[in-house]
């Protein structure tokens, strides 16, 4: 169950609506995105340096630091104190030195994001949101392999959020970015960077927009799944494209050569109110499919799955042999080896399923889909990625809401032996 307003809910159930729908596409390879490589000289230890890359800006709150402003009066947060826990959330690159009075960092703050040999297109740098702070002074430079090939030199900015395109520099390989700070927005403050990547993202909505189809297979009656317990969500999409945009074709588009499979697609579906204002709530994210863009056509279609296709894609195996490990353990341990190559992954497991210990559990070598499938039907449960991405692994139907507390409980029907469900999944020896 997704929150929502009531005046959502009033303009849903009226006689006249005004539905509204966007996505965002991100035309670069998310597998680059999740694998690349991030360093810094100056790392707080409170720092999360995967973040810089994960597409996502804002920084919800004022992070607690020792900086001499910060007080226990409630405006300021302490970090999360794990990766997972801040995966939930933003922190991103925080560094350890202080700017000075005229906020002058020396020696320079600086971070590096290197990644496979790829174009960019534009550059991208958001400082913190809570605070309002940002990099003012700054260096961009760019290099394939370890040869220099370009730079780019910024003084007097004032954007929080800093974008500019690179595309007149023909920079189609890249294997790495770095960003030199040399003067902060703030006196005697660390430098707070929530992003600084080069990716291509781009919003579709109104009239770019022809088509959109939802396939969710989640079924509420009941508490249950209807393919084993397991779900994967499915999206049709069809964008206009009467310009060729989408086109291999048309080298003029600097989508030419980047509409290939597996990008990611988030969706939110709306309405417009009477005073013109729109609440969104997100559909869900999407890796896409192949491209359908036919030369005389006016329009480029898809079709996506969620990221448990992406799980099915790619194998789990284990050589341990587990002893009395309960199910939530086992699960965590799929998770945290998932992450490996996947390390955006955020999961949600049941507490419940800490009741379930097995005497003995291997895994054979199965793609991760199946594996969690294995699990799931040794408590009669249910795995599915909910509308945030989340991986959500469960013994009972639990409605989630945005910090993914328990607000309702449906549970199972069946109240089988766990004995009896464990001799029917081959990754279970007892």
């Amino acid at each position: 169950m997704i929150p929502v307003s009531s005046s959502f809910n009033s303009a849903a159930k009226a006689t006249i609506r005004k539905p509204k729908a966007k996505i965002e596409i991100c035309w670069t390879d998310p597998f680059l995105d999740s694998s690349i490589l991030v360093e810094s000289n100056s790392i707080n230890r409170g720092a999360r340096l995967f973040q810089i890359a994960d597409l996502s800006s804002d920084v919800p709150v004022k992070w607690f630091h020792l900086d001499g402003i910060c007080k226990l009066n409630g405006e300021f947060y302490l970090m999360p104190s794990t990766d997972n826990e801040a995966r939930k959330t933003q922190v991103s690159w925080w560094g350890k030195n202080r700017s000075s009075a005229g906020g002058i960092f020396s020696p320079y703050e600086i971070i590096t994001v290197s990644f496979s040999s790829r174009p960019v297109f534009s550059v991208f740098i958001s400082g913190d949101s809570a605070y309002n702070e940002y990099p003012v002074d700054f260096n961009v430079y760019f290099y394939k392999d370890e040869s220099f090939i370009y730079s780019l030199a910024v003084t007097e900015n004032s954007d929080l959020h800093y974008s500019l395109s690179v595309a007149d520099a023909e920079l189609y390989d890249v294997t790495s970015m770095t960003l030199e700070i040399t003067r902060w927005s703030a006196a005697n403050r660390v430098v707070k960077i929530s992003e600084f990547y080069s990716s291509i993202i781009r919003e579709y909505d109104g009239d770019d927009i022809v088509s959109i189809n939802i396939l969710e297979e989640m079924e509420l009656t009941n508490g249950s799944l209807p393919v084993g317990n397991i779900s994967c969500n499915e999206i049709d999409l069809a964008l206009i494209n009467i310009d060729d945009q989408f086109f291999p074709g048309n080298t003029q588009s600097e989508l030419h050569a980047l509409v290939k499979r597996n990008r990611r697609i988030k969706v939110w579906f709306g309405f417009q109110f009477t005073n013109n204002a729109i609440e969104w709530v997100s559909m869900g994210t999407f890796w896409s499919g192949d491209w359908d863009t036919p030369e005389m056509s006016t329009v480029a279609t898809t079709t996506g799955r969620d990221r448990m296709e992406l799980l099915r894609k790619k194998d789990f195996s284990s050589s341990v042999i587990y002893t009395d490990k309960n199910l939530y353990e086992l699960a965590e341990i799929i998770c945290e080896s998932a992450r490996l190559t996947m390390p955006d992954l955020i999961y949600w497991i049941d507490d419940a399923l800490k009741e379930y210990v097995v005497p003995m559990a291997w895994f054979p070598k199965k793609n991760y889909m199946e594996t969690i499938r294995g699990l799931v039907e040794a408590c009669l449960g249910f795995a599915y990625m909910d509308r945030y991405d989340v991986l959500i692994i469960g013994k009972s139907r639990r409605i989630i809401d945005f910090e993914y507390n328990e607000v309702d409980i449906v549970e199972q029907n069946s109240e089988r032996d766990i004995h009896e469900v464990h001799s029917n999944v081959d990754i279970f020896e007892l």
